[in-house]
């Protein structure tokens, strides 16, 4: 049968046979006998150890909890879903010969009277026109400012540009 853990073997020694037998040891290996008594050695010993088994047995504590973590947070019941605008997408865009934004989109889902444009003081702008047929809006445009456009989808979901100058 295997032993994962073999029981230590204790000897019992009074502490003045174990003196004894370490300066004789000492003494026949030419070196200088201690004058620190086996039971101070003893002591200093065990005192040297008691934090070392401390840390360990925090040390294991802080691993198990690790490990146990997971299932102290249960998922919450939220339902996560991710939207596509799979109904409303920007074909086209370009700057016309007045300076005016033009963008196109393909979809039939826009709701052209309620899209919002948005100044960087949210200031809202009026759309200049659009045009249903062909999916095109026009938008006034002042280069080097920055704009918001939210386009609203008939079906209520929202398409967010930002519209940023180059630097």
């Amino acid at each position: 049968m295997l032993h994962f853990k073999e029981k230590k073997r204790k000897y019992t020694m009074d502490s003045k046979a174990a003196n004894d037998a370490l300066q004789n040891i000492l003494a026949a290996g030419g070196l200088e006998p201690v004058t620190i008594p086996v039971d101070v050695l003893k002591l200093r010993a065990r005192a040297n150890t008691k934090p070392f088994k401390r840390w360990e047995k925090i040390s294991i504590f802080v691993l198990i909890l690790t490990f146990l973590m997971p299932f102290a947070f249960r998922p919450a019941n939220v339902d996560v879903r991710v939207s596509t605008m799979k109904e409303l997408q920007l074909s086209e865009h370009h700057i016309d010969k007045e300076g005016n934004l033009v963008i196109t989109f393909v979809g039939d889902d826009v709701d052209y009277e309620n899209i919002v444009i948005l100044t960087q003081q949210n200031q809202p702008l009026p759309v200049i026109s659009y045009d249903e047929t062909t999916g095109t809006v026009v938008f006034p445009f002042r280069d080097g400012e920055e704009f918001n456009i939210l386009i609203p989808t008939k079906s209520g979901k929202t398409m967010h540009l930002l519209i940023s100058p180059r630097k």
